[in-house]
Parts: C-alpha cells; structure tokens; sequence
C-alpha cells in the first residue's frame, strides 16, 4: 500500500496532480490525446467545465469539499453546503 501524505495534498499542487493521475492511470498517452484535441475542445471549455462541477455538486460528498476555504483562496466562503 501507497502512503500518501494527505497534508501534503492540501498545500503542494504539484504533489496532488502527481497523486490524482496516478490513482486515475493518466498518463502520457493521455495527455497527448489532450493536447491532440485541444483545438476542437477549446469552444466547449466552459460547459466541459461546468459539466465537471454539475457532476461534483451532484454528490454531497464531493461538494462538502467547496465550503472550507482552500489553501490559497482568499476570496468569501460559503458557509454551508446548502448556501453553494
């Protein structure tokens, strides 16, 4: 079993991308699938974005995760799951 340092997760976004595409198998190819796309998806960006979120809010478990203040946010904060 992998050890992941949780603190970490929250203050390194380097060490998060590294953690999320191994635990989700992205990888190159991927990436290159990515980058190979780029000129189609770029006009769909905001609703492949606000699919992403729809899909997040749609789960009380992964929306809880959109009231705490985030490192490096400054901005307000909502104060309840229910007031997003």
């Amino acid at each position: 079993m992998k050890h992941i340092d949780e603190k970490k997760l929250e203050s390194d976004l380097g060490y998060r991308f590294e953690y999320v595409t191994e635990f989700m198998g992205f990888g190159a190819d991927d990436i290159a699938t990515i980058h190979g796309s780029a000129e189609h998806l770029a006009p769909i960006v905001p609703q492949l974005v606000d699919a992403v979120y729809d899909k997040l809010f749609s789960y009380d478990a992964t929306k809880r995760h959109f009231v705490p203040r985030q490192s490096g946010y400054e901005g307000d904060v909502p104060e309840s799951v229910e007031a997003l």
